[in-house]
Formats: C-alpha cells, sequence, structure tokens
C-alpha cells in the first residue's frame, strides 16, 4: 500500500515537472518568433514569463507515448515500458533576453549620442593651446645632452567637450627626441589640461634657433591652431670633474674616515658618475661598497662630497696609497688621480678634524663658488645645535634641483664660519613624514617628543639659551581646501595628502617655539606659492589650481630670527649658474662677509637681510625674471650671525 502511494505521488510530480517545462518551453518560442518579427519588448516579456516557469538556461526533454509490452524469456514472460516520440528543445531565454536589454540599452545611447553630437556641432569646442619650457638650466634654451620638460596647457573655452583630445608634437631637429603624439583624454567646456611632456637632446644638436610645434587633435575635428614655440639650441658641452677637496680624520677606535670633494668644472652636466678605488694590501675598507661608488648627476660646478672608512696598519705619518678611477657617461670629463693623505695622529682627536692636505680648486666659472674658501669663525660654539634639511628627491613631485648642494654647503658654513661643533650639526636629506615628526615633534605633545627638543634642551643643562641654527630647502606648497594654510612637503607626500601627511609650517614654527633657547635662527629656503621656479609641484594639479598661503612667517616667536626666501604668493628662483638657489647663495656669500657693512668682522641677521633683499633684487632685475622675489626676515635683526678675526 505504501508503496503504491510513493509511486502516485511520484508520478504526479513528474507531471508538474514536465507541465512546467512544457510552458517554459512555450513561452520561449512565442518570444523567439516575437523577436524575429522585430517586436522587441513582447519578446523580452515572453522569456521573463519563460524563466518564471524554469529559471535556467540548457536544453528541455520532452517525453513521448508511453507502453509497456509483453517479452519472453528464458524464465518466461516478463513486461518491459517502451518510450516513442520524444524530442530535445533548445531553451535559452535568459542568454537571448540579455542580449535584446544590451541591443535597447546601445540603441538609447546612440540616439543619446547623435543628440549629444549635433549639439556638439551647433556649440562646438574651442581649444587653445599654450606651453612652456622648463628646461635643465632654466635659461629657456636646449643643450645638447640635456634633460627637460614641455609644459603644455590645453583649455577648452567653447560649449561643448572635446572628446579624445590628443596632443601633436613636431620639431625641426632630429637630435631632439620627445613623444611625437600624447593622449590626454576628454575635456569639459571652461576647463584645461596639463601635461609635462619629458624631452631629451642629443649629443649631436647644433647651434641654432629651434622650433617646436605643438597642436591639440580632437575626435570629430574640433582641433586647435598650431603653436609655434620657438627657442634657442645650443651644441653639447662635456663636463670636466675635478677632485676638489681632501681630507681625513680619525673615527672611533682604530677608524679612519677620508672625505672628498668632486666638481664639475666644465660646461656640460656629468651623468652617471662613478668612483672606483684602488688601495694596498695594508688598507682594509669598512665597507666593500666603497671599491665602487655611484655619485650620479653633477650639473657645472655642482660638488659633492664623498666619505669612506677604512683601517690601516700604516703609523701616524706615513702616506695612505689610494686612488680614484672617477668615470662619467660620456667617457669625456674623468679622471684618475692618486690621494695626497697621510695618517693623522691619535692626537688630532676621536671626532674632530684631521689635516687637510689638499687645497680646494678655483671656482671654475667667473661666478664666486661660496662653497670654497669658507672662512673660520673667531668663536667656538660647542654646546650649539644645527639642524639642516635638503629635500631633492620626491617620490610624486618634481624633484628640487639644488637642494641637497645647498644643504651641504649650509652645514660647512654652520661648523666653520658659524664655529658649531660637526657632532651637533644634523645634516638630513630627503625626509620622509615619519621623520620629519620625530625630529620636530608632535603638536599633541608639545613638540617635547622630538628629537630636536631633546638635543636642545640637553644641551641647555651646560648652557643657557645654547644656540639652534635650522636649515629648511625644498618643496613648500599651500593647502588645496584654498583656506591659505602652509606645508613643508616631505619627499613622501603627495600633494592631495597634504592634510594627513604634510608638516604644517604652523607646527614646524610651533615646535622652534617650545625650544627651550632664545637664541634660534631659522632659514627656510621654498616657494610657498604653488607654481614652482621650473617645474610643476605634481603632474596631474594644474598650478591654477592651487591659492598662495596667507602668510609663511610665524607671530609672536621672540625667541628666534626667521629668513624665508620669499613672500607667500612669490616664486623662489634658481641661480642657476651657481648651482644653487638663489637665496643660498647669497645667504652664504653675505654669511662669508660681504653682508659686514659696517666692517666690524660680525654679521647680524639684520646684516645679512639687508645684503639678501638688495643682491636678489638686482639679479631678478637683471636677468628679466617675470616676478619679483622678496627675502624676509621677521624677529630679531640684531643677532649676531658669525664672528671673524678681528672683530671689534
Amino acid at each position: 500500500m505504501i508503496r503504491s502511494c510513493l509511486l502516485v505521488a511520484g508520478l504526479m510530480l513528474s507531471g508538474v515537472s514536465f507541465a512546467d517545462d512544457n510552458q517554459a518551453l512555450e513561452y520561449y518560442q512565442q518570444g523567439y518568433r516575437a523577436e524575429s518579427r522585430g517586436s522587441t519588448e513582447e519578446a523580452i516579456s515572453l522569456y521573463r514569463k519563460a524563466l518564471a516557469e524554469r529559471s535556467y538556461d540548457g536544453r528541455i526533454t520532452i517525453p513521448g507515448k508511453v507502453h509497456y509490452e509483453w517479452y519472453e524469456t528464458p524464465r518466461g514472460m516478463a513486461r518491459r515500458k517502451v518510450e516513442s516520440g520524444g524530442s530535445s528543445e533548445p531553451y535559452y531565454p535568459e542568454q537571448r533576453m540579455n542580449a535584446l536589454l544590451a541591443k535597447v540599452e546601445r540603441e538609447r545611447r546612440e540616439l543619446q549620442n547623435d543628440e549629444q553630437r549635433r549639439q556638439k556641432f551647433m556649440n562646438p569646442p574651442q581649444l587653445l593651446v599654450t606651453a612652456e619650457l622648463l628646461d635643465a638650466g632654466n635659461d629657456k634654451a636646449i643643450d645638447g645632452g640635456e634633460s627637460g620638460k614641455l609644459l603644455v596647457t590645453v583649455q577648452n573655452n567653447g560649449q561643448s567637450r572635446a572628446d579624445q583630445v590628443v596632443l601633436k608634437l613636431d620639431s625641426n631637429s632630429y637630435a631632439l627626441q620627445h613623444d611625437s603624439s600624447v593622449s590626454i583624454g576628454s575635456i569639459e567646456p571652461g576647463k584645461s589640461l596639463v601635461r609635462a611632456i619629458p624631452y631629451q637632446a642629443g649629443k649631436t644638436l647644433r647651434d641654432g634657433p629651434l622650433k617646436l610645434k605643438i597642436s591639440a587633435r580632437e575626435k570629430d575635428g574640433f582641433d586647435s591652431r598650431d603653436l609655434s614655440l620657438e627657442t634657442l639650441a645650443r651644441a653639447f658641452q662635456p663636463a670636466k670633474l675635478q677632485i676638489a677637496r681632501q681630507e681625513i680624520r680619525r673615527g672611533e677606535g682604530s677608524l679612519l674616515l677620508v672625505s672628498y670633494d668632486i666638481v664639475n668644472q666644465g660646461k656640460g652636466v656629468a651623468r652617471d658618475v662613478t668612483v672606483a678605488m684602488t688601495t694596498d694590501d695594508r688598507v682594509i675598507l669598512r665597507n666593500e661598497s666603497d671599491l665602487k661608488k655611484r655619485i650620479g648627476t653633477l650639473a657645472p660646478n655642482e660638488m659633492r662630497t664623498v666619505e669612506v672608512g677604512l683601517y690601516t696598519s700604516l703609523r701616524s705619518g706615513d702616506g695612505l696609497k689610494l686612488a680614484l678611477q672617477v668615470t662619467e657617461a660620456d667617457n669625456a670629463g674623468g679622471l684618475s688621480q692618486r690621494l695626497a693623505l697621510n695618517v693623522p695622529d691619535a692626537s688630532s682627536g676621536g671626532m674632530g678634524m684631521g689635516s687637510v692636505a689638499y687645497t680646494p680648486v678655483a671656482a671654475p666659472v667667473a661666478i664666486d663658488n661660496v662653497g670654497l674658501d669658507i672662512p673660520s669663525g673667531a668663536v667656538r660654539e660647542d654646546m650649539a645645535v644645527g639642524v639642516i634639511i635638503g629635500n631633492s628627491n620626491y617620490q610624486n613631485l618634481d624633484p628640487v634641483r639644488y637642494a641637497a648642494q645647498d644643504a651641504r654647503t649650509v652645514s660647512d658654513y654652520v661648523v666653520k664660519a658659524m664655529g658649531y661643533s660637526r657632532d651637533n650639526v644634523r645634516l638630513e636629506r630627503d625626509m620622509t613624514s615619519r621623520e620629519f615628526r620625530r625630529l620636530f615633534g608632535t603638536r599633541e605633545r608639545s613638540f617635547k617628543d622630538g628629537a630636536l627638543y631633546r638635543h636642545v634642551e640637553l644641551n641647555a643643562r651646560r648652557q643657557e639659551n645654547p644656540p639652534v641654527f635650522i636649515y629648511y630647502s625644498g618643496h613648500g606648497a599651500p593647502s588645496l581646501d584654498g583656506e591659505g594654510k602652509a606645508y613643508l612637503v616631505p619627499v613622501d607626500t603627495p600633494l592631495r595628502d597634504l592634510a594627513y601627511d604634510g608638516f604644517p609650517l604652523d607646527d614646524f614654527y610651533a615646535s622652534v617655539a617650545a625650544l627651550p633657547s632664545n637664541n634660534v635662527t631659522v632659514v627656510i629656503d621654498s616657494c610657498f606659492s604653488g607654481n614652482p621656479n621650473d617645474s610643476m609641484l605634481q603632474k596631474d594639479i594644474s598650478p591654477a589650481l592651487l591659492k598662495p598661503a596667507d602668510t609663511i612667517t610665524p607671530v609672536g616667536m621672540g625667541n628666534a630670527s626667521v629668513f624665508t626666501s620669499t613672500s607667500p604668493d612669490q616664486v623662489s628662483y634658481w641661480y642657476s649658474e651657481a648651482r644653487h638657489s638663489l637665496f643660498t647663495y647669497y645667504f652664504l656669500k653675505g654669511l662669508r662677509g660681504s653682508a659686514d657693512g659696517d666692517r666690524d668682522h660680525r654679521i647680524t641677521s639684520g646684516e645679512l637681510h639687508e645684503y639678501l633683499s638688495w643682491n636678489v633684487a638686482n639679479y631678478i632685475l637683471k636677468a628679466n625674471k617675470p616676478s619679483d622675489q622678496t627675502p624676509q626676515l621677521v624677529g630679531d635683526s640684531h643677532r649676531v650671525m658669525a664672528v671673524y678675526a678681528g672683530a671689534r
């Protein structure tokens, strides 16, 4: 009895399933016929009904007629099931419905695009191309062997969007290599896009006029007019490398520290500079990597310091046999030279200066080289603390060209001219956001958690108000929200993340004000207007979107004299011929003695500011720069910066 009930139930369920499949198949076939007639909406509706009956695609098997027959077996008669007339039918309503829906959407978009295109031709876009040359020498000329950028702006002054805009570039010199086609996408009405396009001038570049033709091509033919950019081409000039200074001093234990300066005295850039050192059997280098050191790029008149550590069995006074092989990419400016150094006496001090065995060379060009002939100050400041920062190589922004050299030269002046102990002068290069906060501290802890505060506080226990000197060269930037806030930019911080990872200038000044000293000098060589001297701060942010900072000098900070290279809305220029920033060059030249207006052998902050202001303004006037640069001084103008022999 139970078996019979189960059999009946199974037959009933099977019958329901067959009925659903038959209904689904009927809806599907009706939908297919409607689609064939072009009745798209009707077909979609029928396909949806089919999916309500059977929700998945695939073939449907339709059973045929069933009867039973008897047949003979060796054991007797048996009955078997016989089915005839069945079929397997295709069933793909979901696939066909999705295809129809996509077709409907495509036709809707085509109609919309046709209308947009009609409106576009009635009110077309109008493209205007402007361009600026950002050359390595910042003299609006292209030298053979140099690399630079073309800063191209495309403005849409029309009433419709410009679609699929492509920049086309051509020049009259095969020696100038650049992309001939750069895709920049679409430009909405009233908007502009900025692209920095790199170029490389080959060594075969000849003297004479150089013409660049730039245009913007648009998808529907609404192209810009050709822009003709004319500049001067100058033939390749080779580099010339020379060792400018040699020095040896004792380190910890038996360690000897050898340092030397490599200067490029040629008129061309030295690229991929490498120094290989050879020694004799009685010298062991602290690091095997010092056998071959990569220096990188040296611009004309640029100098780089190299330091190596070594151990030797030679005695005091014995000559060290160290030879240098300096090479560069062009194989024209290299040299071979043996260092003339003797092992210093142990009495010269653990970390003090040893004997200088080589006189620095004269400046390679007519411009005074402020990195050489630094005078020795008459006052020693053993408890003074110096922090020198040169942020040059940015991860997301263009480099600050001379920041590293500026910082290194400033550190030499702080030690030699201002009398600071080298052990107390911290030279930092390419500081990250985290390193800024480690050095200057955090507002949450009143900036007393910074390494600078701890160092000054320690020295203040032995000397009241120890001198403090802080120098920064690197990118500065205004906030993107237009609220007028200024930031020092760490090398790992994109402009879009300034509010999170930038170091606010307000926090910097607050950390200085928190120091336990009333004898602080701050020098900031940076631009906060959003328009750097020769580059874009960030390639995807137009300078036009950046509003200058409201102020870049502190208010009511009585313990410091603060120099800034510009006012908030100005550009801070390079002095390319001197291979320094314009501000730092004259700051150092004034500190060396040129600012001593009353000839009393003392350089005060007021004298230095007066000298800076006149010479920077004079350079701007003679170089015909497009905007002014006005160095600022806030605070004590009578602070003594350096004292030399013969001071009254």
